[in-house]
């Protein structure tokens, strides 16, 4: 099993974003999970922290909601969304 590494420069030597990682990373390798929603109460730089995080995981990664009802879902490649188009 190959263990992906994040480049030091993903985390931006931020404590936060290596949590944000590891979440996701354990998302990625759970075969009983689907989906991982983030909360709304996240700030725009940690929304786009995660987008960037699980782009460089290949997730699927969408924002939904509008204002502060505004979250982030994320999936994995090859199962069928439900984001809008």
């Amino acid at each position: 099993k190959k263990t992906i590494m994040p480049k030091t420069s993903d985390l931006e030597g931020d404590e936060e974003s290596l949590v944000l990682w590891d979440q996701l990373l354990k998302f990625k390798e759970d075969p009983s999970s689907s989906e991982l929603a983030f909360s709304a109460s996240l700030t725009n730089q940690q929304r786009k922290q995660i987008h960037y995080l699980a782009e460089r995981l290949d997730l699927v990664h969408y924002s939904q909601g509008e204002g502060d009802n505004r979250f982030i879902i994320v999936t994995k490649r090859g199962l069928k969304q439900t984001s809008p188009a």
